[in-house]
């Protein structure tokens, strides 16, 4: 009888042991970036290809982004992202409807998109881009409706910023892989 109780001791001691690491794994904010990943489809792409884009949510708690991916180029020994390189100020022009690119105004979200527990989202993009430089007039007026062009060739990755939270406190960054433009 003792044997029997020191046994069943020993075995919910370590019950509570692994589920301490388990929940310390699972669900500390520190490895949360661990369980989310960013991927495309390939490492390699002519100009002009899809590039398919895959956030996967691996962890057992949902994660609130309030914006897609940003994309970023190496140039000049680093990672350059939009508001240090004014070649990455652009939109991404993805519409099958549109063959010319159009300021689009977008009002500010007011509640943050959810990625649930256990669960991906995908995204086709067809490398044109609408550089924002182009949008306006040398005057600053408006301009008219122009055609999009390929995004230069190089070295690219996403970086994709989220929050455990609706209240966009404690960012995390994960990076997609790199891949190239040729």
């Amino acid at each position: 009888m003792r044997n029997r109780a020191f046994i069943i001791g020993v075995v919910l001691i370590g019950i509570v042991i692994s589920g301490f690491f388990a929940y310390r794994y699972f669900f500390s904010p520190k490895n949360i970036s661990n369980q989310i990943t960013f991927s495309t489809d390939k490492t390699e792409y002519k100009q002009g290809k899809k590039i398919k884009r895959t956030i996967r949510n691996n962890s057992l708690l949902p994660i609130w982004y309030w914006q897609n991916a940003s994309l970023e180029r190496f140039e000049g020994g680093k990672w350059m992202n939009s508001e240090s390189s004014r070649y990455l100020n652009f939109q991404e022009h993805s519409s099958p409807y549109e063959d010319l690119c159009h300021v689009i105004l977008y009002e500010m979200l007011l509640e943050p998109i959810k990625l649930s527990a256990k669960s991906s989202i995908s995204k086709e993009w067809n490398q044109l881009i609408c550089p924002s430089n182009k949008f306006n007039n040398p005057d600053g007026t408006l301009a008219p409706p122009f055609e999009p062009e390929y995004i230069k060739e190089g070295l690219y990755r996403y970086s994709f910023g989220f929050y455990l939270g609706k209240n966009k406190t404690g960012l995390h960054t994960v990076y997609s892989n790199t891949f190239r433009i040729d």
